[in-house]
């Protein structure tokens, strides 16, 4: 009997069958039948060759004449039982492709926060009197997510990170590698502020966001990364990463309240 859901060739999580990265370690699956042996189905994979230790192998210097010979799968894959069982590497590629929705959503709101309260000191400080009304500020908060989003694709297109990312350590590329341009990042923002934020329109919003996270938990990716072939790559988020973004969000936070002051 076989299946179409083989699990992870890297961290042997199960697959669901509509995954195309595993939900563990973000690897991409590749398709692969799963057989039944003894009544219990495995993953088919390579099979590793077995064979008889002859006393030459064995003495001093042997295994090192071998490697060149005949190397396994790889370092960080033992074999247990006949298959090879592969470590998850929680500080190297594995652990980019991981996903992370939470820090990707707090990445974004910190690059809304600090660019609203900017675009609103510079309001205040005009003493234009635009934000009298609360119509006024809907449509201004309207316009400031659309103004974020032109800048947002600049910032891709140029570093791979907008400064949200940036003090979370998370980078947006190309899954195929290659150039980027400014067409590419727009459609991606566009994609986003449509799908994930749902043009910024109440309930829908939230909507739009909770079906963007499950499809980014189930699938590994979201809608707008999946059709314009992007790969959203997470680093290590150390203590001074931590603390950068506090200071980030106080300073915005304390620079808000001194120009309403201010103004």
């Amino acid at each position: 009997m076989t299946s179409d859901k083989p699990n992870c060739s890297q961290c042997d999580t199960p697959r669901r069958p509509d995954d195309l990265r595993c939900r563990y370690c973000g690897a991409p699956f590749v398709a692969a039948p799963l057989m039944e042996v003894d009544g219990q189905p495995v993953a088919h994979r390579p099979a590793v060759e077995r064979r008889e230790t002859s006393a030459a192998e064995t003495a001093p210097g042997a295994s090192a004449r071998a490697a060149g010979a005949d190397k396994p799968l790889s370092a960080s894959a033992p074999v247990t039982g006949g298959r090879p069982t592969v470590t998850p590497d929680t500080g190297g590629a594995a652990a980019g492709r991981a996903v992370r929705p939470w820090v990707r959503y707090w990445a974004r709101v910190i690059d809304l926060y600090v660019f609203g309260a900017v675009v609103t000191a510079l309001i205040d400080y005009s003493n234009l009197g635009l934000l009298g009304s609360s119509g006024a500020q809907k449509t201004g908060s309207l316009l400031a997510l659309v103004a974020w989003m032109l800048i947002e694709a600049r910032l891709l297109q140029q570093l791979g990170t907008t400064p949200g990312k940036l003090l979370l350590n998370v980078r947006v590329r190309r899954r195929a590698g290659g150039a980027v341009t400014f067409r590419d990042t727009l459609l991606r923002s566009l994609r986003l502020w449509w799908r994930g934020l749902g043009a910024g329109l109440p309930v829908v919003s939230f909507i739009t966001a909770y079906l963007a996270y499950r499809q980014l938990l189930d699938r590994g990716e979201t809608s707008w990364d999946r059709d314009g072939g992007w790969e959203v790559v997470h680093g290590e988020i150390g203590p001074l990463r931590v603390l950068a973004t506090i200071v980030t969000v106080v300073a915005t936070f304390a620079m808000s309240v001194v120009v309403r002051i201010g103004a």
